[in-house]
């Protein structure tokens, strides 16, 4: 039996958001220490909370991390593409190109669902395209309608709408 999922919303009782924090902060520092050992590259993480004097730092080795912070500072002045920076602006931006790109497909399918068409082709064409179609085809029922008034009045075929 799987493990409920938890709310992600701040946890009101203090006592246990500390837990919670030393339960995650432990678990986010094993998997750390994984990808580091795992996949043979340098990681390093800073956990800093106002409960703290001083930041809590993986590795423990304040050298190590020095180490890191003034290599990532070199690549940044002397080769900033190398760089792989991913701030708060970069998320949400990635979250609106997916909200967008969600949006657009929910509305294909609703206009799908809403105008089904049997003709394959009719999927490709663009709005501009549909609504000439649409045109073309209201006025080729209005001639085919005054042929049918003209032959029904006069008897005779063919009748030229004019």
């Amino acid at each position: 039996m799987g493990r409920a999922k938890t709310a992600m919303e701040l946890t009101k009782n203090n006592k246990k958001r500390k837990i919670t924090f030393n339960t995650r902060k432990q678990g986010l520092i094993k998997k750390t220490r994984e990808l580091g050992i795992l996949c043979d590259v340098d990681v390093s993480m800073i956990i800093s909370t106002d409960d703290q004097e001083t930041p809590q730092i993986f590795p423990p080795d304040s050298d190590k991390l020095n180490r890191l912070i003034d290599l990532y500072k070199h690549y940044l002045r002397t080769d900033p593409g190398r760089v792989n920076q991913y701030v708060l602006l970069d998320f949400f931006r990635d979250k609106k190109t997916k909200m967008e790109e969600e949006l657009v497909k929910a509305k294909k399918k609703n206009v799908e669902a809403k105008y089904p068409s049997w003709f394959d082709f009719l999927d490709s064409l663009s709005e501009a395209r549909l609504r000439e179609f649409a045109l073309r085809l209201e006025n080729k029922i209005f001639d085919v309608k005054n042929i049918i008034e003209c032959v029904k009045n006069l008897g005779q075929y063919p009748c030229y709408p004019g």
